[in-house]
């Protein structure tokens, strides 16, 4: 058991590493192609933008969906370990 939960937290760190790569590798290509005045700042937390303006400049790229993917697969797991913690608890 103590395996499998091992197993589970570095997935679950990986796809955390996954996503936030994946966001600052697109926020820089499009900060290169954006004008001095229309690039994204480094602290705002707006990631919904720059992947759609990423999708604009680069409509071809698998970026954008496995930075969404690795998003929704942290969202899923974090479910099921609050979800196995809560039944165990019980």
């Amino acid at each position: 058991m103590p395996l499998l939960m091992l197993i589970f937290w570095v997935i679950v760190a990986l796809s955390v590493a996954v996503t936030n790569f994946t966001g600052i590798a697109m926020k820089i290509q499009v900060n290169e192609k954006l004008r001095r005045e229309q690039q994204f700042s480094w602290w705002n937390g707006h990631f919904r933008k720059v992947w759609q303006k990423y999708e604009e400049l680069y409509p071809d790229s698998w970026l954008p969906l496995i930075a969404q993917g690795s998003f929704w697969l942290c969202v899923g797991l974090g479910a099921m370990a609050r979800a196995y913690f809560f039944w165990i608890s019980n």
